[in-house]
């Protein structure tokens, strides 16, 4: 996670009155924040991140560096420069169930497969036996 920034440097350019309300705090505490007469608390260090900065490790550390959710509603990869919007959140979260799913059943069907080729060879196996029998009852017959 990054060094945490001031939070005059955070709170620079933004618009007190909205800022003071975001926090729930009066304009008092929020001008002593800033000119640096007290100290916020860490936890409005870290919220100010996750809201303008869109910083995910602000709250969920180093590995979530990179991670972002931005204003656009969107929740940014990385590794992915498109957004996903909170549908295909989900969506991804049943299609890996379905996944998973689907990779235990392949599992059994390839179990059961391999039961049948082990029949099949079985079975051959008597074919051949019974027609070198039925072959052996004709010349004794014949």
């Amino acid at each position: 996670m990054r060094s945490i920034e001031s939070f005059a440097d955070l709170a620079a350019g933004l618009n007190e009155d909205y800022l003071a309300d975001f926090l729930q705090v009066d304009l008092k505490t929020l001008r002593r924040w800033k000119s640096g007469a007290s100290k916020p608390p860490h936890a409005v260090t870290l919220l100010l991140r996750l809201k303008f900065e869109s910083d995910l490790s602000a709250l969920g550390g180093p590995e979530w560096e990179g991670f972002r959710l931005r204003p656009d509603g969107k929740f940014y990869h990385p590794f992915w420069e498109r957004g996903f919007d909170p549908g295909q959140l989900k969506a991804m979260f049943f299609m890996v169930q379905d996944a998973w799913a689907d990779k235990r059943d392949l599992e059994s069907l390839r179990a059961e497969l391999a039961d049948l080729r082990k029949s099949e060879a079985f079975y051959r196996r008597q074919c051949q036996v019974e027609s070198r029998m039925g072959l052996m009852l004709a010349r004794i017959a014949g």
